[in-house]
């Protein structure tokens, strides 16, 4: 029979809708269980139970969908379903079987639907306590009405035992509370939201192991479960006039703003409505209550108390604001549809404060614990109790793992004590990471877990290798095909040539080779003689090595194949040793000054943001953790066949010639055309049986999809790996995505090896580094959250040479190492998660990577500058298929503007080719923000580039460009323009020939674009200068 029908609150109506959503799963479900003494009669505590569910009509009511839009039906004569059962006998003990109870419950979800949405279990416990637990669906009570419930039954039941008269408290009935909820003045409330949620940005994320997928239900949930001691809070609550409830959420702030590394939170939280002109509205039993977001600014530079107070101020209005429903707030946010306001809920439930103040009749309530699952991925549910403040944490359990929502917990109630330890500290003092993951953070998960390798030079570590493998194969340059043995004696002789130039320790000598056997005998040469190499590709311009070996102070640089310093100009007035076959070789003379770990094995210089390029001065110490550790994770050893497919300026290519002479492998040797990313990679990697390769992810997405099938193991490195692409390639083979600055010796970490899911992790540190994610103020984040990472050990270089100033603020003094111990702080953002291994986020700066050389973007602005014709410069890096390219837009200084091929031949004159933007874009202003800088996010996109237009990068590729343009009329030709389809003729391409005579004609036929052209000049100058098949000497 029905007594009364009303409409849903905007909060019911929510809380339905989530409940039918999710009909297998019991959301919004309170499970109240409770220990009371004094129980003579179980049974007639049940009666007591159904005595007050038949006066309180919310407890007999449910929901009705038959007229299209909810209400609320009252009915009569509902009856409470009360299970009674025995625990006195032998068996687990009370808490074992309460979890079990609780367990099974939750495989029974109540349907609001049925009146009434409640059960009730009570179970005799030995003497005469009982442990009752009550399951009532949130959609009908909250926390302030269990109270009043739980002392309504009480009060019967000790009337039914005592025999006095049953006298309830008049409770006006929940419809009241409907009512007056309409006549509020919506629109001022809406008013009040749209401006304190005014320049809202995405939620706070908290840290997912497993972010959710759009459209992603919750289907499995778990629990954790803190405490924290309730004195102190208490007190310093009623000394400082704030709640517990304020010092939980503000707790909550720290928390999720340190987690994600942000100083503005937006989390939910539910309100009571027991306010304003409503009368005895705090007698009501039922739903009064909303669920509305909090907007929390973090001051980090604010002292506790008073951010506590404004906080408090704050809240305060928001509440008294509190009635408006959560989908009106969310239309006024300004969010994007689809966007949510929140992605974490905080509950303040006012259980009694003292249980045993229900105490009727000698009936007391000694213990009361509640729980609740929402539609929230994450909701925090507190509560006090006599001595303690709980704090729960309900989780999905497909988004977050228990190791997870256990350290939330910890890292939540760490931050409540330091909230409440000292009024006057910042904001930034307080600790929202518990102190046993900071152990973790700083200790164990900072290092590898393998060894320490015991310090020795590249060359040493090489000679060792010599020793024990002499008759194996070292190098295969073509035809060219070195052993152990004699790439030993070899390297001996140019270092005793090049110690009687005067080579030693600390001095660096230019490397000027093409990536052949000469590159590896110039870097073992100058090792041995106790130099450090630095590396000048053939392909930069001359102007570039120039600045280069001045900066360095290089009076001796190795030349290995043909010049660009065949007369002498680059290299200023130092001495060239050439390398080159049939020379006699120099006899042994005075023993070899002895390099030491800590003395530089090279100088490789990398973008700098100032312009100036920086010379990073990397020492041997770190290269026998490095080989280890390499040989470990790749599998790399003797009978192994290891290619140098980048750059000789680029760190790896170091690394490459290191792994594979210091593990006994074979390092295999190839130039030009041969190593352009693609079916030519391939074909090399294949007639070459390699077995070992690194690559940028860039080069490996444009492999054919057969290719590598006898690689065995493939390390991913210099920029970040798509999730795709390790998909694509991680099955058949090793494959270990690395990461490293050139500061660490060229690789810092290493992960496992791929299963091709999810997103690739860039792993853990090398043996000889440790690895620690930290904030503005070197503090460690907690993990799962975005931080800076920095690099201590040995493995670090000693800084840049001759720039002082950029040495220190970068290599930073380590707070958690041995005094006087450094770290190098890489400006790559991170994510460490639980065990140590680490995902990158991004960085820091403006620095990107291209084709796995770092690029400083000011570095090129700053040579754009020095073009008279250039008034303003910004370069920015532009995605490009599986690649990144450099973007450089310009506001001219003169008319006419330069042209796109002016400004491309004044930077080959000063950069190397990664560093040449791929396209400029001229504008009359840059954007600019508020500020006043320059807001790069407003850049347009560059235009489509036309087919074939990319511009030359290397000198034989420029050279060529100025014939082709001079012969087709045109003012710049791209590099990959066929030529025929440039505008060329019969008669124009018989001229080029007059311009090209080391090519036949049908070899133009061929290859008919420039860098075609140019990678086979590249191989036909190099085999004339080297000849092939023929032994290296000095």
């Amino acid at each position: 029979m029905i007594e009364d029908t009303h409409p849903l609150t905007p909060l019911q109506a929510g809380m339905l809708f989530h409940t039918l959503a999710s009909p297998e799963f019991d959301v919004y479900t309170l499970r109240i269980a409770l220990t009371v003494a004094g129980v003579a009669d179980p049974g007639a505590l049940g009666r007591a139970w159904q005595r007050v569910v038949d006066r309180t009509p919310i407890l007999r009511a449910s929901v009705s969908l038959a007229g299209g839009a909810p209400v609320q039906v009252v009915h009569r004569g509902v009856v409470l379903p009360v299970r009674e059962l025995d625990w006195t006998g032998e068996g687990p003990d009370r808490e074992t079987r309460l979890r079990e109870l609780v367990d099974r419950d939750r495989e029974r979800p109540l349907d609001p639907r049925r009146a009434p949405a409640s059960r009730l279990v009570l179970a005799r416990l030995p003497g005469d306590r009982v442990q009752l637990l009550w399951t009532v669906h949130h959609l009908f009570v909250d926390g302030w009405s269990v109270e009043r419930i739980l002392d309504d039954v009480l009060a019967a039941y000790a009337a039914m035992i005592t025999g006095e008269p049953d006298e309830p408290p008049a409770r006006p009935p929940f419809r009241e509370y409907v009512t007056w909820l309409g006549q509020q003045d919506e629109t001022a409330a809406a008013e009040y939201w749209r401006g304190a949620l005014a320049g809202l940005g995405a939620p706070v994320a908290p840290p997912w192991d497993r972010p959710p997928a759009a459209g992603h239900r919750a289907s499995a949930f778990g629990h954790t479960t803190v405490t924290v001691p309730a004195d102190r809070p208490r007190r310093f609550a009623r000394e400082h006039r704030l709640t517990v409830n304020t010092l939980v959420r503000a707790a909550w702030a720290l928390v999720l703003a340190r987690h994600a590394g942000a100083d503005d939170v937006v989390f939910g939280t539910t309100i009571s409505t027991r306010f304003g002109d409503l009368p005895d509205a705090a007698s009501i039993v039922g739903p009064l209550i909303n669920t509305v977001p909090v907007r929390t600014r973090i001051g980090w530079d604010s002292r506790v108390l008073p951010w506590l107070r404004e906080l408090k101020a704050d809240w305060a209005a928001a509440r008294a604001q509190g009635f408006l429903a959560l989908d009106r707030i969310r239309a006024v946010s300004g969010l994007p549809a689809g966007q949510p306001l929140f992605t974490t809920l905080v509950t303040f439930e006012n259980y009694p404060d003292e249980p045993d103040a229900l105490n009727r009749a000698g009936v007391r309530v000694e213990e009361m614990s509640g729980d609740e699952y929402t539609d929230n991925p994450l909701t925090l549910t507190a509560y006090e109790t006599a001595a303690r403040i709980v704090l729960r944490l309900a989780y999905d359990a497909e988004l977050f793992g228990p190791a997870t929502a256990d350290r939330l917990g910890a890292a939540l109630a760490t931050a409540v004590e330091g909230l409440v330890a000292d009024p006057d500290r910042l904001v930034d003092d307080v600790p929202a990471t518990a102190a046993a993951e900071t152990r973790l953070v700083l200790g164990e998960w900072s290092r590898s877990g393998r060894p320490p390798a015991t310090p020795v030079t590249a060359h040493e570590l090489f000679r060792a290798q010599a020793r024990r493998t002499p008759g194996a194969t070292a190098v295969v340059d073509g035809a060219t095909t070195l052993t152990y043995a004699e790439l030993d004696a070899r390297s001996d002789r140019l270092a005793h040539h090049l110690a009687g130039l005067g080579v030693g320790p600390e001095v660096f000598v230019g490397l000027h080779a093409t990536r052949g056997a000469g590159f590896v005998l110039g870097m073992l040469g100058i090792h041995k003689a106790g130099g450090a190499y630095l590396p000048l590709d053939p392909a930069w311009p001359a102007g570039r090595h120039a600045a280069l070996l001045a900066s360095a102070g290089a009076t001796v640089t190795v030349v290995s194949g043909t010049a660009g310093l065949g007369d002498g100009s680059e290299g200023g007035e130092g001495v060239q040793v050439r390398l080159a076959p049939g020379q006699a070789g120099v006899a042994r003379s005075a023993p070899l000054p002895r390099a030491r770990p800590g003395h530089p094995a090279c100088l490789i210089h990398t973008s700098g943001s100032t312009g100036r390029p920086k010379g990073v001065v990397v020492p041997h110490a770190g290269v026998a953790g490095l080989v280890a550790h390499s040989a470990d994770a790749l599998g790399v050893g003797r009978g192994d066949r290891l290619l140098l497919a980048c750059s000789i300026g680029f760190d790896m290519a170091f690394w490459t010639v290191v792994t594979a002479l210091g593990t006994g492998a074979t390092l295999v040797l190839a130039d030009g055309e041969r190593l352009r990313p693609g079916p030519a990679l391939a074909r090399l990697i294949d007639e070459q049986r390699v077995s070992h390769l690194f690559l940028v992810p860039s080069a490996l997405a444009v492999l054919p999809g057969d290719a590598l099938g006898g690689v065995r193991a493939l390390l991913a490195g210099g920029e970040a790996l798509p999730a795709a692409l390790a998909a694509r390639w991680a099955p058949g083979r090793r494959l270990v995505n690395g990461y490293g600055p050139t500061e660490a010796t060229a690789m810092a970490t290493f992960s496992e090896p791929l299963d091709g899911t999810g997103e690739p992790p860039i792993g853990t540190p090398v043996a000889d580094l440790r690895a620690f994610v930290l904030d503005h103020r070197l503090r460690p984040v907690p993990p799962g959250t975005t931080g800076e990472l920095y690099l201590a050990g040995t493995g670090l270089a000693r800084g840049y040479h001759g720039q002082a100033a950029e040495t220190s603020a970068r290599f930073v003094a380590c707070p958690y190492g041995e005094p006087g111990e450094r770290m190098y702080r890489t400006g790559d953002l991170v994510r460490q998660r639980a065990g140590g291994a680490l995902w990158y986020v991004g960085r820091a700066d403006d620095q990107v990577q291209i084709r796995g050389f770092r690029v400083e973007p000011g570095e090129v602005e700053a040579a754009l500058a020095a073009h008279p014709g250039v008034g303003r410069a910004v370069v920015v890096a532009r995605a490009d298929g599986p690649a990144r390219t450099l973007a450089a837009y310009l506001v001219a200084a003169t008319t006419p503007a330069p042209t796109t091929a002016e400004l491309a031949e004044h930077l080959a004159g000063l950069l190397p080719g990664h560093l040449i933007p791929a396209v400029f874009v001229p504008l009359d202003e840059l954007p600019l923000n508020g500020n006043g800088k320059v807001d790069r996010r407003a850049l347009p996109e560059p235009p489509a580039p036309v087919a074939g237009h990319r511009l030359p990068r290397t000198g034989t590729e420029r050279e060529l460009a100025r014939v082709w343009a001079g012969l087709l009329g045109r003012a710049v030709v791209g590099v990959d323009e066929k030529f025929f389809e440039a505008g060329g003729t019969s008669l124009t391409l018989v001229r080029l020939n007059g311009h090209l005579p080391e090519l036949s004609m049908a070899e133009l036929l061929q290859r008919p674009t420039i860098s075609e052209m140019a990678a086979l000049l590249d191989d036909r100058r190099r085999v004339r200068t080297t000849g092939s098949g023929e032994d290296w000497e000095l």
